[in-house]
C-alpha cells in the first residue's frame, strides 16, 4: 500500500452522492434489513444507506481497523455491533442480506485488496441471494478474471459510473446466485433484496485487534521500565541499547528525524528524503539475437541536507 494510504489506513469515503446513486437501484420493497459495511470508517456510509432504505440502527454492523475511527462510528451507531480490527478476520455465519464494500484500492497478496474484500464477503457474511454493493476502480473490474469471478457467482446485476469519480471508480450492484444455472443478467429495473435468513446473528473479530493490542502493551512491565509508568503518549522512546550508524540512517531516510536539533551549542534542521536510481550492474551480448542486453538494479539513496543557523547548507548523500 502506498504510504499517503498508509497514513490513512487506506480509509477513502465515497461522497453520499455515491451511496445514494448506488442504492438508488436496490429495491427494498419493505423487506427487514441487516446492512454489513466492513470498511465503516467513522460510520457515515452506514447512516447514509439507512437514510436511503429506512433501515434501523438496530440493522446496521460494521467493522473498522483505526481505533480513532472505531470510537466515532460507535458514536453514531450501535456500539456493540461495530467491530474492531481487520475485516478479512471477521467471524460471520452468513447472515446479512445487503453489503456494502468500500476497500482499500491496492494490492493485496499478489492479487488485490478489491477482490479479496469482495470473495470474503461471499464466502462468510452474504446470506443466500444477498445483494452486495462493490465500489472498485475502473481499471479492476474491467480486468478478465475479475469478470469471471463475477458471472460465476452473480445473476441480476447493475454496472455504473458514479458522478463523484476521483480514481475512476465503477459500482457493481449484483444479486447472488440461488442456482449455478441462474444467468448472469444487466438489468434496468434494480437489484431486489432477498428476505432475512432465520437464526442468531454471529458477528465478531478473530485474534486481538489493534487497539486492544496497544492497551496490552500499555500496561506491559517493558512498556513500564522503558517509558517509566503504563503510558501511550507523553513519554520520548528510550532505546535499550545505543543506536548504530545504520539504525540512524534508517531514521533519517524515513524521515521520523526530519526537523529541529539541537547538540547543546547549535541548532540545525534536518530534512532526508531516500529515492530510487537505476544502476547499471551488466551489459553483454545476446549470443542468439546479437542485440546487446543491458541490467539494471534499483539501489535505494539517501539523500540528507542540513541548514545551519548561519544559512549553511550541507548535503549528505
Amino acid at each position: 500500500m502506498r504510504l499517503e494510504a498508509q497514513s490513512k489506513g487506506g480509509y477513502y469515503p465515497v461522497s453520499p452522492q455515491t451511496i445514494r446513486e448506488a442504492f438508488a437501484v436496490v429495491r427494498v420493497a419493505g423487506k427487514k434489513l441487516r446492512i454489513l459495511d466492513p470498511c465503516c470508517g467513522k460510520g457515515d456510509a452506514l447512516l447514509e444507506i439507512a437514510r436511503n432504505t429506512g433501515a434501523a440502527p438496530a440493522d446496521l454492523y460494521g467493522c473498522e481497523i483505526e481505533t480513532g475511527r472505531v470510537r466515532d462510528s460507535r458514536a453514531a451507531l450501535v456500539p456493540e455491533q461495530i467491530v474492531e480490527g481487520d475485516a478479512l478476520s471477521l467471524r460471520m455465519n452468513r447472515c446479512f442480506n445487503v453489503i456494502w464494500i468500500n476497500p482499500p484500492f491496492d494490492k493485496y497478496n499478489g492479487g488485490r485488496y478489491e477482490w479479496s474484500f469482495l470473495s470474503y464477503m461471499i464466502r462468510h457474511a452474504a446470506c443466500r441471494e444477498a445483494v452486495l454493493l462493490w465500489h472498485v476502480p475502473e481499471g479492476t473490474i474491467s480486468q478478465y478474471r475479475y469478470q469471471t469471478y463475477l458471472e460465476k457467482h452473480f445473476a441480476d446485476h447493475v454496472l455504473f459510473a458514479p458522478s463523484h469519480r476521483p480514481f475512476r471508480e465503477m459500482v457493481f450492484v449484483g444479486r447472488l446466485k440461488r442456482r449455478d444455472s441462474d444467468p448472469y443478467v444487466r438489468v434496468s429495473g434494480g437489484v431486489e433484496v432477498p428476505p432475512l435468513p432465520p437464526g442468531k446473528v454471529v458477528f465478531g473479530i478473530s485474534g486481538v485487534s489493534p487497539g486492544r493490542i496497544l492497551d496490552l502493551a500499555a500496561a506491559s512491565p517493558l512498556m513500564r521500565l522503558f517509558y517509566g509508568k503504563p503510558s501511550r503518549t507523553g513519554h520520548r522512546p528510550n532505546p535499550p541499547m545505543q543506536l548504530k550508524r545504520q539504525h540512524l540512517a534508517m531514521l533519517l531516510s524515513s524521515g521520523i528525524l526530519d526537523g529541529v536539533l539541537e547538540d547543546g551549542k547549535n541548532r540545525m534542521l534536518i530534512k532526508a528524503t531516500c529515492n530510487k536510481e537505476l544502476v547499471l550492474v551488466d551489459e553483454r551480448q545476446d549470443e542468439d539475437s546479437g542485440q546487446s542486453v543491458s541490467v539494471y538494479r534499483e539501489r535505494p539513496k539517501t539523500l540528507v541536507r542540513v541548514l545551519h543557523e548561519n544559512g549553511r547548507i550541507d548535503t549528505l548523500s
